[in-house]
C-alpha cells in the first residue's frame, strides 16, 4: 500500500506477477471467456509456445467459427485494486454519534454532497505486468 504525502503516493512495486489478455467483447461470465479460449490448457499451451499468439473462437461448439489471434507484447502496467473505504475522521464522528444518542437513520438525511465526502476511492497496487495479448484483428 502507497504512502500519501505532500500530493504525492510512495511505496513499493511488486514483481511481475501474471498476463494481460485485452480480450475484445463482454463475455457473460469469466468461465465462458475462459473456454472461449481453449480453457486453462490452452491459454497454458500459448504462454508455452513460442509462436506468442492466443486463439480467441467466439464460439467454441461451432466448427466452423474462424478464430482470431491475439499477439503477446510487452507492457509495463499495474493491476490495481479499487475499493471504496470511508475516510478515518467519518469513523470518529460516527463513534461519537452513536454516544452521544444520534441515530444513523439521521445521517441518511444529510445532503448527498457530505455523504460522497464520507467514503473515498482506494487504489491499491496488486502486481505489475509486462505481457499483455492485444487482439487486433
Amino acid at each position: 500500500m502507497g504512502v500519501i504525502k505532500d500530493g504525492t503516493i510512495s511505496g513499493v512495486v511488486p514483481e511481475p506477477g501474471g498476463f494481460l489478455v485485452h480480450y475484445p467483447a463482454y463475455p457473460s461470465s469469466i468461465s465462458r471467456a475462459v473456454d472461449t479460449l481453449g480453457g486453462i490448457q490452452g491459454i497454458l499451451k500459448a504462454r508455452s509456445s513460442q509462436s506468442n499468439n492466443l486463439e480467441l473462437r467466439f464460439r467454441p461448439e461451432d466448427p466452423y467459427s474462424h478464430p482470431a489471434f491475439g499477439e503477446l507484447r510487452p507492457t509495463n502496467t499495474l493491476l490495481l485494486k479499487i475499493s471504496k473505504r470511508k475516510s478515518p475522521c467519518v469513523r470518529e464522528t460516527e463513534e461519537a454519534s452513536s454516544s452521544s444518542g444520534v441515530k444513523n437513520g439521521e445521517q441518511e438525511n444529510q445532503p448527498e454532497s457530505e455523504r460522497k465526502q464520507e467514503e473515498s476511492l482506494c487504489a491499491d497496487i496488486v502486481a505489475r505486468v509486462t505481457d499483455a495479448y492485444f487482439f487486433d484483428g
